[in-house]
């Protein structure tokens, strides 16, 4: 068991215990590919770049190079990241990371004949549908010597049996197959772990929760400043379950939780405090915008400003 300290998104989420050692993990703030764990930075090639905080990749040439191979060749592995496609390629076919040589064989993650998702050459068709929604999904692979396994958002997808790397062939790149295969990705990748050994489904849904316990949290530290115990327990009982349900991953159920804590603000406070409503709808609503996988998909409910003095 490895104890290590996961800092997602520039906040410190908190010390958790993996079954799977990190070796590997990149954040994508500032001006270069950092690895913050191991000791394998990338290089930014033909215009890649980070912006806000992803990897920004243009789908035509651009992508990321690794001096050596990142994921393990011999025992299990784990790689998880979140992706959004800006738009398909102009082929049948995409790759948001690989690694090694064709049929060596060799491994990435995307999609061949799309939308179908692949996992390297020995998992050709996972029965899965790319999300084609334009929207940031938490993509996992973890791999031991019983399975090999797909998840989104936390979810489990798809099993395999356990899938081989070569040692040899290309290092690993992002938003690109290796050797000259193109199959470009033209969108975001952001908060890239490679671990040695297979993350647990609990583990994945961890890593695809990102920083929401926490941002609750401080939501719920904003309504108990501003509120009396009185009128702050209703509120802060519904802020309590969301956090309870981003913890254990269930994102769906957090979200329709913080959608029914902005209903309760407005049905509360619209009329009596507009400008304290308004503020605390923006902050669920800035907490929902970074969801389980940095996505609105999940069902957030638009909310407009309470205007002065009316009632909602």
């Amino acid at each position: 068991m490895k104890t290590i300290a996961l800092v997602c998104a520039g906040l410190l989420l908190s010390v958790r215990v993996f079954s799977a050692t990190p070796i590997h993990h990149y954040t994508f703030n500032g001006p270069g590919v950092v690895d913050s764990v191991g000791a394998v930075d990338g290089a930014l090639l033909n215009g890649a770049a980070n912006v806000q905080g992803t990897l920004t990749l243009d789908g035509v040439d651009d992508y990321v190079q690794f001096g050596v191979p990142l994921i393990p060749v011999a025992g299990g592995f784990s790689v998880a990241f979140f992706a959004r496609e800006l738009s398909p390629p102009s082929s049948d076919r995409m790759e948001m990371i690989s690694q090694g040589c064709s049929y060596c064989p060799g491994f990435y993650i995307g999609y061949y004949p799309s939308p179908v998702m692949r996992v390297g050459d020995e998992w050709q068709n996972t029965g899965i549908s790319f999300p084609s929604d334009g929207l940031f999904h938490h993509y996992a692979v973890t791999v031991d010597d019983q399975q090999t396994r797909l998840y989104i958002d936390g979810t489990l997808m798809a099993t395999n049996r356990p899938i081989n790397l070569t040692a040899g062939g290309d290092a690993t790149r992002l938003g690109m197959q290796f050797q000259s295969w193109g199959e470009n990705f033209h969108g975001n990748i952001d908060e890239l772990w490679v671990f040695s050994g297979a993350l647990t489904e609990n583990e994945v849904k961890t890593l695809a929760a990102s920083n929401v316990p926490a941002s609750v949290a401080g939501l719920i530290a904003q309504v108990e400043s501003v509120l009396s115990a009185k009128d702050g327990r209703p509120l802060l009982a519904t802020l309590a379950a969301a956090q309870a349900s981003f913890t254990r991953g269930d994102c769906k159920t957090g979200i329709a939780q913080l959608n029914a804590f902005q209903n309760e603000v407005r049905a509360q406070l619209g009329r009596q405090n507009t400008a304290l409503a308004n503020a605390l709808i923006a902050t669920a609503q800035s907490i929902i915008g970074q969801g389980c996988s940095k996505t609105l998909a999940l069902g957030m409910t638009p909310q407009t400003p309470i205007p002065a003095g009316v009632e909602s």
